[in-house]
């Protein structure tokens, strides 16, 4: 059976979470993942939202982060300030969910424009809580395609940044994983983006030349991932239910 590069996105995604990771989830993608996590193999993840809503377990699956099911089955509502101010800037998330519409060698993200800032092409959402999700969480997924387009050496706008060094110089850059359609790529420390894992479909000599244009390290011997499993795509089927196959 053929699978969307949307299903392997996600899946993969979901994959990264650990039982009882405190997780902040952004719209779109990543809230279908960590839902995808916490129903099937990571029961024990906290899934916190911007507007507040703590730990939930929604009857449905919520179309943004202020969607009325956040507020149900769920251990606490915070407000936005003890929100950003206690759990997020806190350090308490162990991984940020995002998405982006860029990001560069060094894993910031674009969220604001595609063009000049006071004549763009397009006008994006903006920052949102992703510029202090992705500073202070203790690792970040960013979901992504991998293409030149989104992929810059150069970003249209920095909306948000991971954390720089230490007051000792030590370096504290959390790692940033990043799942696109074609393969996984991890961004550690300062060290720049290498993929660590491809998919069982992907052609490894158009992945290799798109890498070095991009600039992304492509080591021999990289992992293959599993395939999404029947259990898998029938869950992610019954959350995600406009996504397609």
């Amino acid at each position: 059976m053929e699978i969307s590069s949307r299903v392997r996105m996600i899946v993969n995604a979901a994959r990264e979470i650990k039982n009882g990771d405190v997780v902040l989830v952004g719209v779109g993608l990543p809230n279908i993942a960590a839902n995808l996590a916490k129903r099937l193999y990571s029961p024990g993840l906290i899934m916190v939202y911007e507007s507040g809503s703590v730990d939930c377990s929604p009857g449905r699956q919520p179309l943004s982060i202020g969607d009325p099911s956040l507020a149900e089955n769920v251990s606490s509502l915070f407000s936005l300030f003890d929100n950003f101010s206690y759990l997020i800037g806190g350090g308490r998330i162990d991984v940020g969910f995002l998405g982006a519409a860029q990001i560069d060698p060094t894993g910031r993200i674009n969220t604001t424009v595609i063009g000049d800032y006071e004549n763009p092409g397009v006008r994006l959402p903006g920052s949102g809580g992703a510029c202090e999700i992705l500073y202070h969480s203790r690792k970040s997924v960013v979901i992504i395609e991998l293409n030149e387009a989104k992929f810059r050496g150069r970003l249209d706008f920095v909306t948000s940044s991971r954390k720089g060094l230490s007051d000792d110089g030590e370096t504290t850059l959390q790692e940033e994983v990043v799942i696109t359609d074609r393969c996984i790529v991890r961004i550690r420390g300062k060290s720049g983006p290498e993929i660590t894992s491809i998919y069982r479909d992907t052609d490894r000599n158009e992945l290799k030349m798109l890498a070095d244009r991009l600039g992304i390290s492509f080591p021999d011997g990289v992992t293959v991932l599993e395939d999404p499993t029947m259990e898998e795509m029938e869950v992610l089927g019954s959350i995600d239910t406009k996504g397609g196959k």
